[in-house]
């Protein structure tokens, strides 16, 4: 595989993940309660669909094709049946750890792509700007779990 191909490979996959994180807010967003998470999934799910649209944007940059997304991947069927049963149950501090999973498992996948060599500048700045707003609201989430607990 050449480098490009390569790197254009890397963005979809991370596309995807953005895909699969967003549907997972999105269900979020539809079946809880609480106005409070329910803003919370909402804003999140709509972050998710901008970092798909700037990854897409980037991909075509790199002259490459955004590969369609059809379905959830097999770990993130798993993990959204465990996310709805907390959803239905109304366990706050779970489906906020599970959250907390959720944006440990994108920081990761950021920073493999991030560790490629010669990445465009406008793809490092696009990468970047998102690792970031995905870590602060991981650090919201820590600071009042400490809050409450």
């Amino acid at each position: 595989m050449k480098n490009l191909e390569k790197k254009v490979y890397k963005v979809n996959r991370l596309l995807h993940l953005n895909y699969e994180v967003e549907k997972v807010y999105q269900e979020a967003y539809e079946n809880i309660i609480n106005n409070d998470l329910k803003v919370f999934f909402r804003n999140t799910a709509f972050f998710r669909n901008k970092c798909s649209e700037a990854l897409i944007s980037e991909i075509d940059k790199l002259d490459g094709n955004p590969v369609p997304f059809d379905r959830l991947s097999f770990m993130f069927n798993d993990f959204l049946m465990k996310f709805k049963t907390l959803i239905h149950e109304e366990n706050e501090p779970e489906l906020l750890n599970e959250v907390c999973e959720i944006k440990k498992l994108s920081i990761n996948a950021y920073n493999d792509l991030l560790q490629e060599r010669n990445l465009p500048l406008s793809l490092c700045r696009v990468l970047l700007g998102q690792v970031d707003e995905i870590q602060k609201t991981l650090n919201t989430i820590k600071v009042e779990e400490r809050l409450v607990a």
